[in-house]
């Protein structure tokens, strides 16, 4: 009886970003006309896009490193080959998996010891924290020196939030909304803060990797013409990301293009080409990574999806859906 009810509960989390794809894509339609932004597309100039696609093993890589450099921090030595073969894996998750709950699932093809889970799932949480962080920064630089109020706005409260959240998991207070997965950051953190400069240099990479993605962007919209500035795209790029970030879309499919619509516009940019420009970003990230992915991780990646099943965790700690066989042994 308690398992139907638990299974019934997960329905309307299941539904809710399939929802939010379908509300998302309607706004779009109802603010652009798709068939031209569609025509922008199709007349997209082949040497930006070309340079576009080309970013996405850079941003791979520094991703790589950074989340190298902060598992050896904790004593946890990763080879670079196959951290980068868990960012993409990652991404091809992403597609699937509602708020970027890849990157979460990205724990499980860091493992060897199962016993290692609930401290590489924090890890792997402060990463994604050092993420928001990076992003807000982002938005908060550009939005404070070149007039954007709404990215300063939403990016200093991106920052603020993230650094609150920090300090209060270190100082050992409850977050509610983390639950048990606050127990997991705070150790996390812990191992971390003793290397305070080796921690800055993770959010430093943290911030490159977000530069490379958002000059995927910028190069996404320029190759269809919206004329764009590197300021307009480090402003608004940041929210338009963090809003594909909620778990309200499949893989911010809608969400992200009509945030970043909607803030572009306001700049007097055309709502055409600036959602032709977004929709191939989308592109790029939600089905050409996952192709990288697919095409770099081969056979290995596919079995280990396959070994993926619901165990009982180590005692103390919470159960997470992952075979007694490690599946990143042969990545």
């Amino acid at each position: 009886m308690t398992s139907g009810v638990r299974r019934f509960s997960r329905w309307p989390l299941l539904l809710l970003p399939w929802l939010g794809l379908i509300v998302a894509v309607v706004l779009l339609m109802s603010s652009v006309d798709l068939a031209a932004a569609g025509r922008h597309m199709l007349a997209a100039d082949g040497a930006m896009l070309g340079g576009a696609l080309l970013c996405l093993p850079f941003t791979v890589l520094i991703a790589g490193i950074k989340v190298q450099r902060i598992f050896a921090l904790a004593d946890v030595p990763l080879s670079l080959r196959r951290v980068c073969s868990a960012v993409l894996a990652a991404a091809s998750l992403n597609m699937f998996v509602p708020g970027r709950g890849g990157d979460l699932l990205k724990a499980v093809f860091l493992m060897d010891d199962r016993r290692l889970l609930p401290k590489t799932i924090g890890l792997v949480l402060v990463e994604r924290a050092l993420d928001v962080g990076a992003l807000g920064m982002w938005a908060l630089t550009a939005g404070a020196f070149f007039g954007y109020r709404q990215a300063a706005l939403l990016g200093g409260a991106t920052v603020a939030v993230t650094l609150l959240g920090m300090v209060a998991l270190g100082a050992s207070l409850r977050l509610p909304l983390l639950g048990r997965k606050a127990v997991l950051v705070r150790e996390a953190l812990g191992a971390l803060r003793r290397a305070p400069l080796g921690l800055a240099v993770c959010g430093f990479l943290a911030a490159v990797t977000w530069a490379t993605n958002l000059l995927t962007l910028w190069l996404c919209l320029g190759c269809v013409g919206a004329h764009a500035t590197m300021v307009d795209v480090v402003a608004a790029g940041p929210i338009a990301i963090l809003a594909g970030a909620l778990p309200v879309s499949v893989s911010g499919i809608g969400t992200r293009d009509v945030v970043l619509v909607a803030m572009l516009v306001s700049r007097e940019l055309d709502a055409e080409r600036v959602a032709a420009g977004a929709l191939l970003y989308t592109l790029t990230q939600s089905v050409g990574l996952p192709l990288v992915g697919l095409f770099a991780l081969g056979r290995q990646s596919l079995a280990a999806y396959r070994r993926l099943a619901v165990a009982p965790a180590p005692e103390g700690h919470m159960s997470v859906g992952v075979s007694p066989v490690s599946p990143t042994r042969d990545i």
